[in-house]
């Protein structure tokens, strides 16, 4: 009985005396701050906001209080030039700033801004060396013009000029000079497919989107990765603001515009129409088109209300919208089409002349730029967007040549290239002329071109293909 006892007490003594280790847990404390470095002028102030799940107060230390100081609430203080670290701790966590202090500004430098209306642009500031200000106010002389945020970043409210003024923590000025641009035109689809009448195809900048009978489908801008997002078969192909607006399949008695966004989904019919529509353009916030039995030209809003009829007459062709004006060839009455433009809200209609003063007569038209290449006596020309002007070679020439073109009658223009038909064969020409290459010949010696969105050529040649803009693949879609 004795013996146990004994073991018993050993047992026992030897528990007291072995010691489980304690793991210290984790802090649950988060901190954060809202730079990490910081850069001030002697004699600014900066105070560093903070965010923390902690109810207790964070404390603030300098590692040099002759550079800078800091309070109880992050307000840090610049003293005089030299660097500290900012220091705020709080449920045992601490974050730092890395600080550096140097002289206050003597003079400053704004850069000057151009932006266009709607769009921002960052005032960029020089200080004198060795000095700096984070602390500046930004005043505009005219807010109708543009307005300035406290980061300098400015905002285009209407074109024309204005200055910013600009003024350091220290009250040293400077003046940026801001010159507002019109805005650049949001579109749907290049001028060139909009003028084809009834393209199938559109690049977005992301995605290539065209239509068969089979139905609407999107591939990555090198040709792979093809997906059907519809089965409706869909012409005048424009994508804007995250929405495909096409118009139906008038064989199937799907007349007017339909949209949906990208995927395919919210399909909706926004503009219904007795006559078949054609040439379907989509700049800004407005539809234009034309009702071909109807001999019509309209606008609509992007949801299809605000319906406007613009210009009712002869037959048109070829439209291209742009720049607040409507160009596009018109049938006289005698089967010739005269290049003629009017403004976007359908007023000022103007025929454009050639240089002996006669109507410009096409047979297609496009618009790129500040030129119009169009065909005429089965030659490419261009002229002017008002016309011909003395001075400018009209007849577009290749080593002297005139550019023929025999079949087919369309011409694309797109990042300085001319893509056209020519007896069968696929050619692309710089818009000066030179670069000339045939990218395809067809055995049947005809081609109709529909389309150039992205890096794709589409074109109909007894079946749907499309091929490189620099010929090297080609493939059926």
């Amino acid at each position: 009985m004795k013996k146990i006892l004994s073991l018993l007490l050993v047992i026992s003594l030897a528990a007291t005396m072995f010691v489980f280790p304690v793991v210290a847990a984790e802090s649950s404390t988060t901190l954060q701050l809202n730079v990490s470095s910081l850069s001030l002028g002697v004699g600014e102030t900066f105070t560093i906001a903070t965010r923390t799940n902690s109810t207790g107060a964070i404390s603030w230390r300098s590692s040099d209080t002759s550079v800078a100081t800091v309070n109880s609430s992050g307000r840090i203080s610049a003293l005089k030039e030299g660097s500290a670290t900012i220091r705020a701790t709080v449920g045992g966590v601490s974050r730092d700033v890395t600080l550096t202090v140097r002289n206050a500004p003597t003079a400053i430098r704004a850069d000057n801004v151009s932006v266009p209306r709607g769009s921002t642009a960052q005032i960029r500031l020089q200080f004198n060396k060795g000095s700096v200000s984070r602390n500046n106010t930004y005043k505009s002389s005219d807010t109708k013009i543009a307005t300035v945020d406290k980061n300098g970043v400015v905002t285009g409210v209407s074109e024309g000029n204005c200055e910013i003024t600009v003024t350091t923590y220290n009250n040293v000025t400077a003046i940026a000079k801001v010159t507002v641009t019109e805005a650049p035109e949001k579109r749907g689809n290049t001028t060139s497919n909009n003028s084809k009448g009834s393209t199938q195809a559109v690049f977005d900048g992301e995605m290539v989107y065209y239509s068969t009978y089979a139905g609407v489908f999107k591939m990555k801008p090198n040709g792979t990765g093809k997906t059907k997002i519809s089965d409706d078969y869909g012409a005048n192909l424009n994508i804007i603001d995250g929405y495909i607006y096409y118009t139906g399949n008038t064989n199937r008695g799907e007349m007017g515009i339909f949209r949906m966004n990208t995927s395919g989904g919210e399909k909706k019919k926004i503009i219904d129409s007795k006559s078949n529509i054609m040439y379907v353009s989509i700049v800004d916030d407005w539809i234009y088109y034309y009702a071909a039995a109807d001999k019509t030209l309209f606008k609509a809003k992007l949801d299809g209300t605000g319906k406007k009829q613009l210009h009712k007459g002869g037959t048109l062709s070829n439209i291209n919208v742009t720049d607040g004006w409507i160009y596009f060839s018109e049938d006289d009455g005698s089967r010739k089409y005269l290049l003629c433009k009017i403004t976007v809200d359908g007023t000022k209609k103007t025929f454009l002349k050639n240089l002996d003063d006669e109507n410009i007569v096409t047979q297609h038209a496009v618009v790129d730029g500040e030129n119009i290449y169009y065909l005429a006596g089965g030659s490419i020309k261009r002229t002017g967007l008002n016309g011909h002007r003395k001075g400018i070679d009209h007849n577009f020439t290749i080593n002297g040549n005139s550019v023929l073109v025999l079949s087919g009658g369309d011409i694309f223009v797109a990042d300085g290239w001319i893509y056209y038909d020519n007896k069968g064969e696929l050619c692309k020409v710089k818009v000066d002329g030179t670069g000339k290459k045939e990218l395809f010949k067809s055995e049947y010696g005809f081609l109709n071109l529909d389309a150039v969105a992205g890096d794709w050529i589409f074109y109909r040649d007894r079946g749907d293909y499309m091929i490189t803009i620099d010929g090297k693949n080609k493939q059926k879609y």
